[in-house]
Formats: C-alpha cells, sequence, structure tokens
C-alpha cells in the first residue's frame, strides 16, 4: 500500500506501537474503540459508529474510562 501524505509516519501509523492497539468493544449499546491502561480499566479512544445520536451521549466519550475484563477464552457451551 502507498500513502501520499505530507503527514509524517508518526502521525499516520500512531498507536500501533505494540502495547497500544486498539479493540472495538460495545459499551452500553455504543460500539468503541478502547485502550488498555491497567488490567480491567480501559480508555475510550474514539467512538466507531454511524449513528449520530451515540456522539451525544455523556458517559460514552472518547477520553472515559471504563472498566470491564477482556475475554481470554470460550468454551464450548457458550457457542
Amino acid at each position: 500500500m502507498i500513502l501520499y501524505t505530507p503527514l509524517p509516519h508518526e502521525l499516520v501509523f500512531r498507536g500501533e506501537e505494540k502495547g497500544q492497539m486498539e479493540m472495538v468493544v460495545r459499551c452500553k449499546g455504543i460500539p468503541v474503540a478502547v485502550r488498555r491502561e491497567t488490567d480491567d480499566r480501559w480508555k475510550i479512544s474514539r467512538i466507531v459508529s454511524t449513528n449520530p445520536y451515540h456522539y451525544l451521549s455523556d458517559e460514552v466519550k472518547p477520553g472515559a474510562y471504563v472498566a470491564f475484563r477482556e475475554k481470554t477464552s470460550v468454551s464450548l457451551d457458550e457457542i
């Protein structure tokens, strides 16, 4: 892939460093991209939704913290 942009490499590919990857989850029904701060504390980095009303929520906004545990394994009973 070739990108023709005047922006520096660091801005185009920011967040792709090891340990800084984003994960898309649903928070109160709104798809958001989060980054891990601690084991059970995640920071919302952006809202990933096409619904304009999701951007008006006071609880789910970039910079807010959410707490949940990442599911590491799935049992066959849950599938």
